[in-house]
């Protein structure tokens, strides 16, 4: 079977899940998956796809047909979902929704491109323009431009989209989450909203108590982010009482981590 000319591809996404299922014969499911990823480039993906999986079979001294390759990709297609998200993220937002000079590069080179663009940006598992419910930003540090770093409560104790941005559980005993996070300018289009540190918090009836505060991957708060967690300690909104433990407790923010500086502040507001 000869592989659709990645100029066809160049369709309305409308008709692109048509080309998919009676041309590239992939799978209803499968059409869908790489329309909702990839847009308007669902074809030209899964048609590097396809070549993809061709090439490493002949890599590992493996004949796999044009055919045989397409029903592997059906059978698998949803594995590469991570590494299709950073390519469409590099595209839309780094590429201004154009392949350009990348068109003819292979699915491999374009995860390389894409991860090298992600880790030069250190935006990690950020989200491209994303809105944040201003009524429950807790402390703002944003500029005047909205750009920066912000405490906000999560009104949860569970909360799938902070797992998802800090690769730990993020769930609590206690009451409700609060997430430190940044807004930060990429272009004149975009802007990334990133999840730094994750607090979990139980209410008592003079103030909260924080169970937990971790960083991504429940890993200990790095020094940058302490100037952030002592104005969260001597804020008189939320009113910080103590801490508790629910969770790896080497791994939580203590007190004793901060620098003098940061330390003495917060223990004067503490003794007012």
């Amino acid at each position: 079977m000869k592989l659709i000319n990645i100029t066809k591809s160049l369709i309305l996404e409308a008709s692109a899940k048509d080309v998919l299922v009676n041309e590239l014969k992939l799978s209803d499911k499968a059409a869908d998956f790489f329309v909702e990823r990839c847009g308007k480039l669902a074809i030209i993906m899964a048609n590097k796809l396809i070549e993809n999986i061709s090439f490493l079979a002949i890599k590992n001294n493996q004949k796999v047909t044009t055919s045989e390759a397409i029903v592997l990709l059906n059978k698998d297609y949803r594995v590469f979902s991570e590494n299709l998200v950073s390519i469409m993220d590099w595209i839309r937002v780094g590429l201004n929704g154009n392949l350009g000079s990348h068109k003819n590069d292979d699915y491999q080179t374009l995860v390389k491109e894409s991860k090298k663009w992600h880790d030069e940006l250190e935006v990690g598992s950020g989200i491209y323009n994303y809105e944040e419910n201003e009524d429950n930003i807790v402390i703002d540090f944003r500029d005047k431009n909205g750009m920066g770093f912000y405490w906000v409560d999560l009104m949860t104790s569970r909360c799938t989209d902070e797992q998802k941005r800090m690769g730990h559980c993020a769930s609590t005993r206690g009451d409700t989450l609060y997430s430190l996070r940044e807004i930060i300018r990429i272009n004149d289009k975009f802007t990334i909203n990133k999840s730094h540190l994750t607090a979990a918090m139980e209410e008592k009836d003079d103030g909260f108590i924080i169970l937990q505060l971790k960083g991504q991957k429940n890993s200990k708060p790095a020094e940058k982010y302490h100037q952030y967690i002592a104005k969260l300690l001597i804020s008189p909104t939320v009113n910080i009482v103590g801490f508790g433990s629910e969770y790896d407790s080497a791994s939580d923010f203590k007190l004793s981590d901060l620098n003098d500086d940061l330390f003495k502040l917060v223990m004067k507001n503490n003794e007012k």
